[in-house]
């Protein structure tokens, strides 16, 4: 049995990306590669109210922040903690090119669908033996395209040309 001083015992995950593209036919995404994952252990005690979630936060955000402090430049770090039935996250980085959000957290790459301007549809995959995610990014097109689909691990986003070019509405 452990002591209330002692914490509660959590699994801890970091993982830490930097900044690369991804070409898919006439398509190049700036996304993101996994640079280093890692796992630990972390007690945890409860936070200033009493909470779990507040306790597993507080790791969270010590961890990222430590690491980001470490290394410093072009990448996003990002630490989840996961405790008797509750997890929180935590991220922290910077991405200079990016210019959208393509997925509302890091996400490993499945597919993009395109339909081109021409009327023709392409869909390619991505490499599976790669680490590519999206998070925060650009996507350019060497050819005149109306829209694409997204699909990744947590996440399918339906981008407008308009939108990814940053042109605004067009008419």
């Amino acid at each position: 049995m452990l002591r209330a001083d002692q914490g509660l015992k959590a699994l801890v995950k970091t993982r830490i990306y930097r900044p690369a593209r991804l070409r898919l036919g006439s398509i190049v995404i700036l996304g993101l590669e996994l640079v280093r994952e890692e796992w630990g252990e972390a007690r945890i005690g409860r936070g200033r109210h009493g909470g779990i979630v507040e306790g597993l936060y507080s790791v969270a955000a010590s961890r990222t922040r430590r690491e980001y402090r470490e290394l410093g430049g072009e990448l996003l770090v990002e630490t989840e903690v996961e405790g008797p039935g509750h997890t929180a996250s935590d991220g922290e980085g910077r991405i200079g090119e990016a210019r959208m959000l393509l997925c509302p957290y890091p996400s490993r790459l499945h597919s993009v669908a395109i339909k081109y301007a021409d009327g023709s549809i392409k869909r390619y995959e991505a490499p599976q033996d790669e680490e590519f995610y999206i998070y925060e990014g650009l996507v350019e097109v060497e050819e005149p395209w109306e829209y694409m689909i997204i699909e990744a691990e947590n996440c399918r986003r339906v981008i407008l040309d308009v939108e990814a070019s940053g042109k605004g509405r067009r008419g």
